[in-house]
């Protein structure tokens, strides 16, 4: 819960509180999920060498118990990392390492979102294709395909994957926004500016804010800018 409220110091206290008692009564998987935890954690709070050092030893530790699923996670783990500092080459290493051991329907849409941010769009099709493969009706992929729709100047189908998205998950301020620019290209500005408001509210994180703004410079660039872009910079920035 702790970390679910971005309440770190917190969630990494109970951490490791709860470590040396797994340790001490021999439950060696309980053990490695507090240490696979610390990991996530540590990610968060960008200390990223040591999330990855973390992470390793967690996937030894599921690798030595032969629980193939938690040593594929501990992979996706690192990659979710790499992907927030923006390093999309070693983020894609590490899913494919994580889909080459046990392959997952979100392992292949975190892939995915690493390929489009390279711009490698069929790359990414591809990974969506085989997750819905596995799991289908995913929220997450139809998000991903709406991207891929608009930075391939088609606004109209990436419009109809937000709606579906959104309508699925109508709390995830992400996918508001997300709609909210595929609103503002097809000229329904003031739904735009709705929608942009309404996932502000509902996003927490404000590196999430942050990166909207480099999605709206993206936007101005494939589409030109314009005014109403002017007014949603003004809102990110506020927020910020």
């Amino acid at each position: 819960v702790h970390y679910m409220l971005d309440e770190y110091g917190e969630a990494r206290e109970k951490y490791e509180e709860a470590r040396p008692i797994y340790a001490g009564i021999g439950a060696r998987l309980g053990e490695a999920n507090c240490i696979q935890a610390l990991g996530d954690l540590y990610g968060e709070l960008e200390q990223v060498e040591k999330a990855i050092e973390t992470l390793e030893d967690a996937l030894q530790r599921f690798r030595e118990l032969g629980l193939e699923q938690y040593e594929s996670g501990c992979y996706n783990s690192m990659g979710n990392i790499f992907y927030d500092q923006k390093r999309y080459s070693e983020a894609v290493a590490a899913y494919d390492t994580a889909i080459e051991i046990r392959p997952s329907a979100m392992w292949y849409r975190n892939r995915a979102s690493s390929y489009i941010n390279m711009d490698q769009y069929d790359l990414a099709a591809q990974d969506l294709d085989k997750a819905e493969a596995i799991q289908s009706g995913q929220p997450y992929a139809l998000l991903h395909r709406g991207v891929i729709a608009l930075w391939q100047k088609q606004p109209q189908q990436a419009l109809a994957y937000f709606k579906q998205a959104a309508q699925l998950r109508p709390k995830d301020g992400g996918f508001r926004i997300w709609l909210a620019l595929a609103l503002l290209v097809e000229k329904e500005t003031e739904n735009a500016l709705k929608e942009l408001k309404k996932g502000i509210e509902l996003t927490h994180n404000p590196k999430d804010v942050a990166d909207t703004t480099e999605d709206l410079d993206k936007l101005a660039q494939t589409y030109g800018d314009s005014p109403e872009m002017g007014e949603m910079r003004r809102l990110l920035e506020t927020r910020e």
